[in-house]
């Protein structure tokens, strides 16, 4: 009885795993359509429009500097290799990573752009901010987010640069 009850379940495993089998066929068939451009498109174009609009800091007035700016706790990230900035009250973001090595990457490529004070910082999702520098205050903070707006030779994606301010 229990070689009969093994021999039924090996048999129903077997034919799970053959049937859940992707073949070329359905490859294919994946391939063509996603070469062919489907109506998904317009609902993409929709959706990252929708993530950029969330991602976009609001325009904040802080004695007398109005900047493009978000509130967010941070804190330090130690990171090999790299000396730890200060987190002050007012941090110029010129990016944000899920990845901690690539906001690695990052601060290296700005300080051998010579900004030489750039170090990670990480909010309570574990987003990875890329600062440019920190300030104590609001003119030193729009001074840098200047630098970096016009910075030819500096790499940033929109919506950054902005200024992440401590609560």
């Amino acid at each position: 009885m229990k070689i009969i009850s093994l021999i039924a379940v090996g048999l129903i495993m077997l034919t799970g795993v053959v049937s859940c089998k992707t073949s070329e066929a359905n490859y294919k068939r994946a391939y063509e359509t996603a070469k062919s451009g489907n109506a998904g498109d317009e609902l993409d174009a929709e959706v990252y429009a929708q993530m950029y609009r969330e991602a976009a800091p609001d325009t904040v007035e802080v004695d007398g500097v109005v900047f493009p700016a978000k509130f967010a706790y941070l804190s330090t990230t130690t990171t090999p290799g790299i000396q730890t900035g200060q987190v002050e009250r007012f941090n110029v973001a010129a990016a944000t990573f899920r990845q901690l090595f690539n906001a690695r990457d990052m601060v290296q490529k700005l300080r051998r752009d010579g900004y030489i004070h750039a170090f990670v910082a990480e909010d309570r999702d574990e987003n990875y901010y890329v600062i440019a520098g920190s300030f104590l205050n609001a003119n030193d903070a729009e001074h840098m987010l200047h630098q970096l707006i016009f910075a030819n030779h500096v790499s940033i994606s929109k919506p950054f640069p902005y200024v992440i301010i401590r609560p």
